[in-house]
C-alpha cells in the first residue's frame, strides 16, 4: 500500500525522461505519483493519479484556493517552470488526491 502521494505538475511537451520517471516511482511501492498538467498523459498504462488541466485551469484553481490572484509571467522563465513556487499549495488544491495518504510532496 502507498503512504505518499507525490505531485509533479507539468506544463508544455514531454522531457523525455517520463517513462523512466514514472516506472521508477511506482517500483516504489510507497509511492504514488501524481501527474497534473501535461504530465497527465504521460504513460497511460501506468498505474499514477492524473489530473489534466491547461496552465489556466492550474492558476484558476490556484487562485481560489490562495485567495489571491495567481498568474505567472516571468520572461526569463517558462511559464510552466515558475509555477513550482506553488508547490506548498497544492496539497489544499487536490485535497481529495491525498486524503489516503499520511504524506505528500
Amino acid at each position: 500500500m502507498s503512504i505518499a502521494a507525490i505531485f509533479l505538475r507539468w506544463g508544455g511537451p514531454a522531457p523525455g525522461w517520463e517513462r523512466q520517471f514514472i516506472q521508477r516511482s511506482r517500483q516504489i511501492k510507497k509511492l504514488m505519483p501524481v501527474l497534473i498538467g501535461d504530465a497527465a498523459a504521460w504513460v497511460p498504462e501506468a498505474g499514477a493519479l492524473r489530473i489534466p488541466c491547461s496552465m489556466d485551469e492550474f492558476e484558476k484553481r490556484a487562485s481560489e484556493v490562495a485567495g489571491v490572484p495567481v498568474h505567472k509571467n516571468d520572461p526569463n522563465y517558462s511559464r510552466g517552470q515558475i509555477l513550482c513556487e506553488l508547490r506548498p499549495l497544492m496539497a489544499e488544491m487536490y485535497a481529495e488526491m491525498i486524503l489516503l495518504y499520511p504524506w505528500w510532496g
